[in-house]
């Protein structure tokens, strides 16, 4: 479950077209998304190790090793999706940026004339 949600994570980073990193500040500043993976990843956790939520969902316990199995695939997926839109990033021409004419700020008491 863990790992599909990193999949998932994962897809997403290479889902965006625009360039922007996975781990930017609009994905790290969104408190919905950090509690989607915090409540999967506790609920990977119990399902897996709690005797009662084994029975009930037929699952058994997880060594290290194949956490580290689960996770590798979103891992790696997240990892292509950031070099590829590094490559994408390099690949783009640069332009230089547009600088506007500065507007006259009118005198303080005295309204801006439009025209």
């Amino acid at each position: 479950m863990l790992g599909s949600a990193c999949a998932i994570g994962g897809w997403g980073a290479l889902r965006t077209s625009d360039g922007r990193r996975a781990f930017g500040k609009a994905t790290l500043s969104n408190p919905k998304l950090i509690w989607a993976f915090g409540w999967a990843a506790l609920g990977s956790k119990l399902i897996t190790q709690m005797r009662v939520l084994q029975d009930v969902f037929a699952t058994t316990p997880l060594t290290g090793r194949q956490w580290a199995l689960c996770l590798l695939p979103g891992v790696i997926l997240l990892a292509l999706g950031e070099l590829g839109k590094l490559v994408l990033r390099a690949r783009r021409p640069h332009r230089p940026p547009v600088v506007l004419p500065r507007q006259r700020t009118p005198e303080p008491g005295r309204v801006a004339q439009t025209g």
